[in-house]
């Protein structure tokens, strides 16, 4: 397989530089969008681009399911359970049909006050960017996390904390350290398995945040497991141990400690998931608005049109609104901040364009090229969201939305989007209902990005006014 040949013991470690994605993406022009390249000890195939990602991951589904065995994804995940870093067996199967459904209701049942919920996030952080409506100045970052880590917290465990719960703020920064911990090109003991054993402050930062994340959601199912009825689920965990319930019994639950891990595991995947990603997505909309006022304008004017000034949107408005709509959707492309999203292994071997990909190869699939990709996205340098409208923009293009990678491919896609595109739209809408978005001081803020397991936008500083406030 063609690639770059690299340097001695290190490979082409050194190439990938800050942003690994568009490194990726230049080293494809010489070598075709399926490569391979060495990082230390690990031989990693890279998929780039559109077509590349649909011929390997779509039509190939189960045999670029599985995941590396990467000493960061082993600790990170009770030692190789759960859904994100587990690999592709029938219990993850299992696991993931009882997510997929669990989120699919918690999203669509009206028993759930899912859109009550976020709509009640999203009013607090209203009151707070405006500072009880009056105007302020402020890096939204913290309040725009802690919202929408609420309404995930919400989903997996039925529990509501206040903005300025310590609990819930220790929760909040947890992530925080786990995002530090993972800067860069990743995790270097990933690439060089001997350095997990060398003493590292990146170490340390990741031993700590497991170990505290882990005690969060251990008491989390405790709480749980004594009171939750399989007959009546009030929440995502309910959901888990109904399933365990129904395989093993509940007095022998918590006696399985393979099973306990397996939970925690799990729970620690989809809040990480589900607050991550959202959160970074929802943050930087609001630079794009400051960037092109243009745009904000007609989301207000779309808004103003369909809701009207005596209430917040509501997901049975999202038809009627397109326009907020694409925009939504052109921020998920030209961010990608999945960008490189968590890396595949082969699970057998098999070939793609002819070219032999060993079983238990690392597979590196670039997301953000393939949402940059100029043979599926016209101008892709240009944040258009007209590229998403259809060709009477009374509806949404589903020919673009369907090529959108910004929740993954495959068997791995993100069981968390459907849940992810509605807290967008009610967050988004109402956050642009409700307040106009200025530069501070005139200085525009700029797409900067440090690079971890998803992109984090360099922190920047907004100033935000009331339009009008509801009923007024």
């Amino acid at each position: 397989m063609p690639g770059p040949r690299g340097w001695p013991i290190i490979g082409s470690l050194l190439s990938l530089g800050e942003s690994p994605h568009i490194a990726l993406m230049q080293i494809a022009s010489d070598y075709g969008n399926v490569f391979q390249i060495r990082l230390g000890v690990q031989n990693i195939v890279v998929l780039n681009g559109v077509r590349a990602l649909r011929d390997a991951l779509f039509k190939q589904p189960i045999a670029f399911s599985g995941r590396p065995r990467f000493p960061s994804f082993m600790k990170s995940s009770q030692g190789g359970k759960g859904l994100a870093f587990s690999s592709y067996s029938e219990q993850w199967r299992k696991l993931r049909k009882v997510v997929d459904a669990s989120l699919r209701d918690f999203v669509t049942d009206r028993l759930f006050s899912t859109e009550q919920k976020i709509t009640t996030e999203a009013s607090e952080l209203i009151r707070i960017l405006t500072n009880n409506m009056k105007g302020h100045v402020m890096d939204a970052h913290d309040d725009i996390h802690v919202a929408i880590g609420n309404i995930i917290v919400f989903a997996l465990f039925g529990k509501n904390y206040s903005h300025d719960d310590p609990e819930f703020k220790d929760l909040v920064c947890l992530n925080k350290q786990f995002a530090q911990a993972v800067t860069g090109n990743g995790n270097i003991a990933d690439f060089f398995p001997w350095l997990q054993f060398v003493p590292s402050s990146i170490q340390d930062q990741l031993d700590t945040y497991l170990e505290q994340e882990s005690s969060y959601m251990k008491d989390r199912l405790r709480e749980h497991y004594n009171v939750y009825k399989s007959s009546a689920p009030r929440d995502i965990l309910d959901r888990i141990l109904s399933m365990y319930e129904v395989d093993e019994g509940r007095a022998s639950l918590l006696k399985n400690t393979d099973s306990e891990k397996e939970v925690i595991a799990t729970l620690s995947n989809l809040f990480g998931a589900g607050y991550d990603t959202t959160s970074k997505t929802l943050y930087i909309s609001l630079v794009y608005m400051i960037i092109y006022p243009d745009i904000q304008r007609k989301v207000h004017e779309e808004i103003d049109r369909v809701v009207g000034r005596d209430r917040l949107p509501k997901s049975s408005d999202r038809p009627s609104m397109p326009f907020t709509d694409a925009v939504i959707q052109e921020v998920l492309r030209d961010s990608s901040i999945a960008a490189m999203g968590i890396p595949h292994c082969t699970v057998q071997s098999t070939t793609l364009y002819n070219y032999h990909i060993p079983k238990y190869t690392p597979i590196f699939v670039n997301l953000w090229s393939a949402n940059h990709d100029p043979e599926s996205w016209d101008e892709p340098e240009l944040f258009r969201p007209e590229r998403f409208l259809s060709m009477d923009c009374r509806s949404l293009n589903k020919s673009a939305t369907r090529k959108l990678m910004a929740f993954g491919v495959g068997k791995r896609r993100c069981p968390g989007e459907q849940l992810a595109q509605l807290e967008l739209f009610l967050l988004f809408s109402a956050l642009m209902h409700q307040c106009s978005f200025e530069p501070c001081q005139g200085e525009i803020p700029e797409l900067k990005y440090t690079v971890g397991l998803s992109l984090t936008l360099q922190p920047y500083k907004v100033y935000t006014t009331i339009r009008k406030s509801v009923g007024q």
